[in-house]
């Protein structure tokens, strides 16, 4: 499978496992390289957690921090400023902090 660049950092251990998982050297990089895996190009958590294939693992023994991080939607990103309270804000991204080093 031809490849390119490497994929975006926040994005990075969830496309390695996924690597790991299909025994690919590298993610496609390019829209043509990509244009078979269309399927994988979401921002959809419950999804790329699936493709991971550390569901059971993730959900079993750190449902908490699942749960905080899997309210994100894609469509958020477009919020006004002030929509999530910073305590909230701070509980999500500490929450995504740790299931991206237990991944």
């Amino acid at each position: 499978m031809p490849v390119s660049r490497t994929p975006r950092r926040s994005s990075r251990p969830a496309v390695a496992r996924i690597c790991r998982i299909l025994n690919w050297t590298e993610f496609p990089g390019t829209g043509s390289e990509f244009q078979a895996y269309r399927s994988f190009q979401t921002h959809e958590l419950d999804v790329l957690l699936r493709l991971s294939g550390q569901e059971a693992r993730i959900k079993q023994n750190h449902f908490p921090l699942w749960n905080a991080v899997a309210i994100w939607k894609v469509e958020s990103r477009y919020n006004v400023v002030g929509t999530v309270q910073q305590p909230d804000a701070t509980a999500m991204i500490q929450a995504a902090e740790e299931l991206v080093a237990i991944l």
